[in-house]
């Protein structure tokens, strides 16, 4: 399964917590601090959950990363999961 480039920017979408203050986007460093500190090392559970392979194409990566994230959404076990999307005046 090969997904378009332009199909997959649909995908830019970003799982944090509703309690994070910072944009993964505008202040990775600072939103991936507090994520750590607070241990929910979101980064680390959306790659456990993500079928991804070295194997597959970035593209396909990036699909099956952004089902792992719509997955964990629809369990949000913690309830406090939100999805970030890109700010648009933030260039891809």
């Amino acid at each position: 399964m090969d997904i378009e480039n332009s199909f997959v920017e649909d995908f830019d979408v970003f799982l944090s917590t509703s309690d994070n203050p910072f944009c993964p986007y505008e202040d990775f460093e600072n939103w991936l601090k507090f994520d750590e500190h607070m241990n929910y090392n979101t980064c680390g559970y959306v790659a456990r959950v993500a079928n991804t392979s070295d194997d597959n194409s970035d593209a396909d990566n990036e699909l099956e990363t952004y089902v792992a994230i719509m997955n964990i959404l629809a369990l949000n076990i913690t309830g406090n999961y939100v999805l970030k999307r890109r700010p648009e005046t933030i260039p891809t």
